[in-house]
Order: structure tokens, then sequence, then C-alpha cells
């Protein structure tokens, strides 16, 4: 959860409550955090970390009279945030089954693992994200959007969130980076269909531009426009370009860096999700051929097996190789 909708979500809750000047929360070190009412203790949030460090499950305790000013989802969101900092890689909450308020906890980044009839057991787990487009341009195919589906759901230890995108301006970042948002995650990896290239191609930036003579999916045509008004020019990739290359090229896979991500809405995505995570997370985008599926006999393509291939070697490149902070 975003600290702004946060801010919103407990002014929603707390219009009128009697205890605006005596409540504060404390942070008390060892992932520990404790709500008072002056000198009472209303609630208290803290976790339970495994031996090598990896692994925490979350726990909390609120005074049943405080419970409907949102004192738990504050205290919930403050430990998730110092946890998710701390570097761990699993974290559960498991809650009674009638207390289970899955969008409170899915904007935590939580997805549920287990449920019976009594409880509901969460899980967060660091995560990958990785973005593909849906078909565009008079086409029924997308490599990206079939390499998805294909791909698998963890890597390295970490879990790949699969991200579907409209191929539109604004709207594809808006959703890409609400998604970033809400999960963290450890690194961003978009994908894009660049039809005539022969090779997977890592792009090195993105420009603050939108130019195409093609309208979007939505039927917009964007007119030398600039993405950011404030923003610089270009904004570089911030995975390991060089490295990925090397590393496809030492298994035969077709690929070449790229300094030149198009003025479309590939580009605009990059550009606006770099602007937004300011590259504190290895984020960048890599462009695909066609695939043979797609019937263009006279350009270039490659095989989506060869693909997919690709995509997955540069997610443990990422994420194997210290890369990931």
């Amino acid at each position: 959860m975003k600290k702004d909708e946060l801010k919103k979500y407990l002014a929603t809750r707390r219009m009128g409550w009697p205890y605006e000047d005596s409540y504060h929360v404390d942070n008390m070190g060892g992932h520990r955090f404790v709500a008072k009412i002056g000198d009472e203790l209303a609630g208290l949030s803290y976790a339970e970390v495994s031996d090598n460090g990896k692994e925490a499950v979350m726990k909390m305790n609120l005074k049943g009279q405080y419970a409907e000013y949102g004192i738990g989802t504050e205290l919930l969101e403050l430990l998730m945030e110092d946890l998710q900092n701390s570097g761990l890689e699993t974290i559960r909450y498991e809650i009674p089954r009638e207390r289970y308020a899955f969008q409170i906890y899915r904007n935590l980044g939580f997805t549920v693992e287990r449920q019976d009839e009594e409880t509901v057991r969460f899980i967060w787990r660091r995560t990958i994200l990785v973005t593909a487009f849906e078909p565009f341009g008079g086409e029924t195919l997308n490599p990206t959007a079939e390499v998805l589906g294909m791909l698998p759901d963890e890597s390295s230890g970490y879990a790949i969130r699969k991200l579907l995108l409209p191929v539109e301006y604004g709207r594809s970042a808006e959703i890409a980076i609400s998604e970033y948002d809400r999960l963290q995650p450890a690194a961003v990896i978009m994908l894009g269909q660049a039809g005539g290239r022969s090779a997977i191609s890592p792009e090195t930036s993105a420009k603050n531009l939108m130019d195409c003579e093609a309208p979007d999916n939505a039927g917009y045509i964007a007119d030398h426009e600039r993405i950011s008004e404030k923003g610089p020019d270009t904004l570089s990739s911030t995975l390991p370009v060089g490295k990925i290359v090397d590393v496809l090229a030492a298994r035969d896979i077709p690929c070449e860096i790229s300094d030149d991500a198009g003025t479309y809405v590939c580009n605009s995505l990059f550009y606006s999700m770099l602007d937004h995570n300011r590259g504190d997370v290895p984020t960048g985008f890599i462009h695909v051929p066609y695939i043979k599926e797609q019937g263009h006999t006279d350009k270039p393509f490659m095989e989506i097996s060869d693909i997919c291939m690709a995509i997955e070697v540069i997610i443990e490149t990422i994420s194997a190789n210290g890369e990931i902070r």
C-alpha cells in the first residue's frame, strides 16, 4: 500500500475519533512496533525471524475497542516495510478466518498460501515483476504475451509476478506502476515486440518522448510529446545489460545491445517506470523479435521456446549474480 493511500485510508477510518492528540506509534527496534493511546497500549506488531535471516512470521495483538480505527493496518504496514527493507525472502502472516480482509492484505503484497475453516495464512515472497504486452497493430499474437504465459512462477528463490499490459500510452504505465507500488519487487523486467529485429535486445535507455504515426490500441496517435515535462531527456536501464548479453551469447541465444527503444508504447512504459522508481531496483526493457506463428515470412523471427529460454536466463542472471540488492 502506498503511503498516500494508507494516509487516506486512515483518515477515513479516523474521522472524528477522540484520540488524535494522544495516539502515537513507536518503533521499538528488532521488528517491533507499538501503538499507544497516551500511556495505554493499543496494539503491537512484531515478527519472529528464522535463524538464517531469510524468513519471518508476522504477529499482531490489538485491543478490540480500537479495531475500527485502522490501527492494525497501520501497524502491519510499518512492520511489513521494516521487514522488506531488511532483505527477507519470505514473510508469512496467519489470522483467524473471521478477520479475513483480503484487499488489505493484498495491498500489502500478500497472497493466500493456505486456508481452512478456521484460519487463513498469507505469504509474501521477494518478487520479480515481468510485464508483457497484448497484440497490437492488427496482429493476433504478441510474442511477449506468449512468453509471459510460459514463464515459471518462481526462479532462483524469487516469485515471478507476470503482468499483461494494454498497448496504450499512459494506461500501460499506470497499471505497471500501480503493481510495482503494491509488490515493491526486487527487480522489473519489461518485455516488448520489435518486429524486424533478429535477436533478443536489452535496451540501454529510454527516451522522454512519445512520437509515432501508428495509433496505440485505444486509437491515440502521439505527436512528438514528452512523457514527463520535468524529466530528463533520457533515463538509463539499471539492468546489467552487458552481462545479460554475455550470458545469452554463451548459450548461443541471438542477442545484441540496443540503444534505441523507439518512441512508441514500449519506450513510454520503460521511461515511466524508471522515472517512477528511480532505478532503485534493477529495472529495464527487453525487446524480442517476431515468432514464426505470426506469419511474417519476409522478416526475421525466433522460436518462441528460444525467446522464453532467453527471458528465463535473464531472470536467473539478475537474481543469482548479486544484481538484486
